[in-house]
């Protein structure tokens, strides 16, 4: 069963035109959709959008883990946070 609502291993906050906290797997993958416009080959993100979906599916805590930290590398690559 998918639950999109499970908390990311920790809240992020977000600096710049995007400022705000991604506290669940959902308010993360929605900010990756609504922020992906124009870096849709970038391998950072799709790898992201890929263990957010993972977590999503299995509520794993270590997946849950590896898609934060890809998260945060995405993030911080495009400074973010």
């Amino acid at each position: 069963m998918t639950d999109w609502k499970k908390p990311l291993a920790h809240t992020i906050t977000l600096k710049g035109r995007g400022s705000g906290t991604l506290s669940t797997l959902e308010e993360a993958g929605r900010f990756l959709l609504g922020n992906s416009k124009g870096v849709l080959r970038n391998d950072v993100l799709a790898h992201a959008m890929t263990l957010l979906m993972q977590a999503a599916e299995s509520g794993d805590q270590v997946d849950i883990a590896e898609a934060t930290t890809q998260l945060e590398r995405y993030l911080t690559a495009q400074r973010m946070m």
